[in-house]
């Protein structure tokens, strides 16, 4: 899991394989680093002082819990997970034929 501070004093917990994208005025993007069945969606939240509120959450987000303390955490789902070990192994294995 990766831990960023974001505007507003929130902090956001995400899993290894998902960025994390933010801008000044409390935007946040939460993308993943490959397309899963060709979906490209991303977690949209939008933070102020008060709040977060979330506009569109992918398929592959298992949870999305937000607490009074201004923490997110997102856990994806095990069939996201499965395939991103599948893609890491690809990727190493890829690296030693050559």
């Amino acid at each position: 899991m990766n831990t960023q501070k974001l505007q507003f004093g929130w902090v956001i917990e995400v899993p290894k394989y998902l960025s994390v994208l933010t801008n000044k005025e409390g935007l946040v993007a939460v993308v993943s680093e490959y397309a899963t069945f060709g979906d490209t969606q991303s977690l949209l939240i939008t933070l102020s002082e008060t709040s977060a509120e979330v506009a569109t959450t992918p398929h592959y987000i298992s949870s999305l819990k937000i607490s009074t303390d201004k923490k997110i955490k997102i856990t994806t789902a095990p069939f996201y997970e499965q395939q991103m070990i599948e893609f890491e192994e690809m990727k190493s294995d890829s690296k030693t034929i050559g």
